[in-house]
């Protein structure tokens, strides 16, 4: 389910675009209506609203539309959740690269139109949505079974192979990506680490893991694979091919 704020100073205008909004959209749900600037501000930046979609008019007394986006800029939530309603032309280069407005539809465009810019958003929402799902799952079955074979979960390097076996999963195609070109300078710029620090991490966390390890868990996970030495990425593709068909 997903909560809309509708912010527009004309209350009949905002009840005909209520009842055609819950016609055949059961998965959104009209959390709030604000129709002046001030009381949209309180709405939105309370952070326990959840507020997924804002519908906003620009032409409100107290704080304008413009108002509230400048308000709303380093509230890094809304970003890509804004569908502007014009009343009248304005000059779009206003606020065309903002990154909080998802579409702007002007009000003479009809209901019909404005709502199929709302189900469009409703869309991409579900599918951020579904993808942090999709995420969270992953990485909790890459950390199971990193702590099956013996990682220790509070060594950053762990950490880092998680993040590490992750973006491979998701940068793989034809070929295994290069971990110091295209995976640590990620995670490099995400911890403000350098290169060199995540990698001696993981290798550190690797290196305990087969010092502490049973040579009879390692025969049995690793396979033929157990007399090389075990590093990252071998760790990476052993647990890639384990769980691949549960991601």
């Amino acid at each position: 389910m997903l909560n809309v704020l509708i912010v527009h100073n004309d209350i009949y205008f905002s009840k005909v675009l209520i009842n055609n909004i819950m016609l055949n959209n059961t998965d959104l749900r009209i959390k709030m209506i604000a129709t002046d600037g001030e009381e949209a501000l309180d709405i939105l930046l309370n952070k326990e609203n959840n507020i997924d979609i804002v519908l906003l008019d620009l032409n409100l007394p107290k704080h304008n539309g413009f108002e509230i986006l400048d308000n709303l800029i380093n509230e890094g939530k809304y970003n890509n959740s804004i569908i502007v309603i014009l009343d009248e032309p304005i000059k779009k280069s206003k606020i065309k690269h903002n990154p909080l407005i998802y579409s702007l539809i002007n009000r003479n465009a009809g209901i019909e139109n404005i709502v199929k810019e709302i189900i469009g958003l409703k869309r991409l929402k579900q599918n951020e949505k579904n993808f942090l799902k999709d995420k969270y799952y992953t990485k909790q079955k890459i950390t199971k079974e990193l702590m099956y074979i013996g990682y220790n979960p509070k060594y950053k390097g762990t950490k880092y192979l998680v993040e590490t076996i992750f973006l491979v999963n998701v940068k793989k195609e034809n070929k295994f990506p290069r971990l110091e070109k295209d995976i640590y300078p990620i995670l490099s710029k995400k911890y403000n680490k350098s290169v060199n620090t995540i990698k001696c991490d993981i290798i550190r966390a690797t290196n305990q893991v087969k010092f502490d390890a049973k040579d009879t868990k390692f025969k049995k996970y690793f396979g033929n694979f157990i007399e090389e030495k075990i590093n990252p990425k071998l760790v990476i593709h052993t647990i890639l091919n384990k769980i691949t068909y549960d991601i």
